[in-house]
């Protein structure tokens, strides 16, 4: 007989040990998920800091040299000028450069003979005796009229600067050599513009030329201006695209950053911003060791737990084993055990409880007389004892419920029952032993566990800001949603939605105002789109998106208008839109055979760039662009 336990005991264990085994596999593999789904965040996030940055600077410098070459191209038209060049000395100073207007940090703008001396100067009536015919511009000019030249840095003679010169070519009436105009950009105009990105603590920033010629660079070292750097991977990559991103570990450093380069405008220029990726991933690894450390510290705790469970089993299977041998022995045990003890028939009647168990059920001996173990519990348990009666007549030899009692002060226990069949002298079951242990508490507290698991699962995928679903909860259900729409050969439409003149709403009246309006503008969408398969998200910034489900592309354009009709009905004040209010301009895409998740979003994108620079406040549709691709 113990023999047979002590099989019974050690099978148990073994289902323990491999459930604990599950359950820890489990746990560490969604917390992988989540520490690399956290990490691809951070490094998409970067990518987008990065283009964005990239555009702004060569925005900058891109309006900066074309000031100046249009300074140049005024000089040289005014050269050209019979009238001017008759004119006085003083009169030929002011009429050449009167209207030159040149960005700071730049130095004279000259005009020079064929012989490289100096014979206009912006900053003097009387030019400054200096040649620099030796010029790497003038000489490119001298070989060639290749229009606006930009030289390598180098120190001007002048005023003794690091500078890049822009030139012209000035040609004689028959085509030949005339001079030069030359002006130059100091090196410091392109320190402090670099100076104001925030690049991290290990980001750098280059400026070249595009034939690899080094402008400037970030940080800063003298030694490598006018270096080559065209064998270096960034030209390699230039050749396939004018502009985009790759991944290198630098030259300088040996550190892996994410470069994201392009071409500034028409100009032979490329600029390029590397992010060193232990700067982007700076503060995902904090985070991750946090998170680690509070699941390692779990990990423990569920081993604890299943260790005192361990051992709970086998103090109760030591009880059973002594509860067999001798009726006192099982009453002395019974009375004194914090479990509550009732042995029964096989029919159920109470044959005998112990004193726990009244205590259990707040109930008196007397009360309790005469009723079965089913009539304290809640009605919802009420089913648990017969059922588990049944399994050990069948010829199970233990069974373990979760029962809830219902006390007459109107309070609610839950009770461990576990349950063993006393054998008679042919080894049939005779009655049955129950012991019941309150478990209330922790009952209660894998409640609380359960509840913040489930909230936790919610956050996942929602915006903590506008509280409507996020980019993560878009992309799951788009997914989800164009598998089943390409099943079933039905249409599904995704809109994308952008506040217009949100940046200048945020300038006027601040970020908390500026999320305000972002929760209302996200609460009025969530009510437009009124269907239960619907739904909307914030996909960034100031942009939601929205998916429609088994809707074509007229369908998902009235649910856009009205929309759009909806967030113009809020009359939220907004000082710098036209309207005086706060409108959406939107984007409709539905999916063609054959598309991916991805050309439905970038459809829908385009379509919402159409609108927004055909006035916003406006519908657009993805057909539009399309046909004229296709055109």
């Amino acid at each position: 007989m113990f023999s047979r336990r002590t099989t019974a005991l050690n099978s148990r264990l073994r289902v323990l040990a491999v459930l604990a085994t599950i359950v820890f596999i489990g746990s560490v593999a969604f917390g992988v998920i989540a520490i690399l789904d956290a990490r691809n965040a951070a490094l998409e996030r970067a990518r987008v800091s990065g283009q964005s940055l990239s555009n702004v600077v060569q925005n900058a410098m891109l309006r900066t040299f074309e000031t100046y070459a249009l300074s140049l191209e005024t000089v040289l038209s005014s050269l050209s000028n019979p009238i001017v060049m008759t004119a006085s000395p003083q009169l030929q100073q002011l009429i050449l450069f009167d209207r030159v207007a040149p960005p700071r940090d730049v130095g004279s703008i000259l005009v020079l003979n064929p012989r490289g001396e100096i014979v206009r100067d912006s900053k003097s009536p009387v030019p400054r005796q200096v040649n620099l015919a030796n010029r790497a511009y003038f000489e490119a000019q001298r070989e060639r009229d290749g229009g606006l030249y930009i030289s390598p840095p180098f120190v001007s003679a002048l005023d003794g600067e690091w500078s890049v010169a822009l030139s012209r070519r000035i040609n004689g009436p028959r085509g030949e050599f005339a001079g030069v105009v030359v002006g130059a950009i100091k090196l410091a105009y392109f320190k402090d513009l670099f100076a104001g990105l925030d690049v991290g603590p290990r980001g750098t920033i280059s400026l070249f030329r595009e034939d690899g010629i080094a402008l400037m660079r970030a940080p800063f070292k003298e030694s490598e201006l006018g270096h080559d750097f065209s064998n270096v991977l960034l030209f390699r990559e230039l050749k396939k695209a004018r502009a985009g991103m790759f991944t290198q570990d630098a030259l300088r450093d040996g550190l892996g950053r994410l470069y994201v380069y392009g071409k500034v405008g028409s100009l032979p220029l490329v600029f390029s911003i590397g992010l060193a990726f232990d700067d982007i991933l700076a503060e995902w690894r904090e985070k991750s060791l946090v998170a680690g450390s509070a699941a390692a510290l779990l990990y423990v705790g569920m081993l604890m737990v299943a260790l005192l469970r361990v051992r709970e089993l086998r103090r109760r299977q030591r009880a059973e084993r002594e509860t067999q041998e001798s009726e006192r022995r099982f009453r002395h045990l019974a009375e004194n055990s914090s479990d509550a003890v009732v042995l029964r028939d096989l029919d159920g009647v109470r044959k005998y409880s112990s004193p726990r168990f009244f205590e259990m059920i707040g109930r008196s001996e007397k009360e309790a007389e005469g009723k079965k173990l089913a009539d304290f519990l809640h009605p919802d348990s009420k089913r648990v004892p017969g059922t588990s009666l049944q399994q050990l007549r069948a010829g199970q030899r233990r069974v373990s419920e979760l029962m809830a009692c219902l006390r007459p002060d109107g309070t609610t226990i839950w009770l461990d029952a576990v349950s063993t069949c006393v054998l008679g002298p042919e080894g049939s079951p005779v009655e049955v032993v129950t012991n019941l242990r309150d478990v209330t508490e922790q009952k209660l507290e894998q409640d609380k566990i359960s509840n913040l698991r489930s909230r936790l699962e919610a956050a996942a995928i929602t915006d903590a800001l506008t509280n409507v679903p996020n980019r993560r909860a878009f992309d799951d259900v788009l997914e989800r949603e164009l598998s089943r729409a390409e099943l079933g050969g039905l249409p599904i439409s995704v809109i994308m939605v952008d506040i217009d003149f949100f940046k200048s709403y945020n300038d006027h009246f601040g970020h908390p105002a500026g999320d305000h309006a972002l929760r209302s503008v996200g609460s009025c969408l969530m009510i437009g789109a009124r269907r239960p398969a619907d739904l909307v998200a914030r996909y960034g910034g100031e942009e939601f998106a929205v998916i429609l489900p088994d809707t074509d592309l007229t369908g998902a354009t009235h649910v856009a208008e009205e929309l759009r009709q909806a967030v113009l009905g809020l009359q939220l004040h907004h000082p710098g839109h036209p309207l005086g209010v706060i409108t959406i301009s939107l984007g409709v895409a539905t999916k063609h055979p054959g598309e991916t998740m991805l050309d439905v979003v970038q459809a829908a994108d385009q379509a919402l760039y159409a609108a927004k620079e055909r006035g916003r406040n406006r519908v657009e549709l993805a057909e539009v662009s399309r046909a004229k691709s296709a055109a």
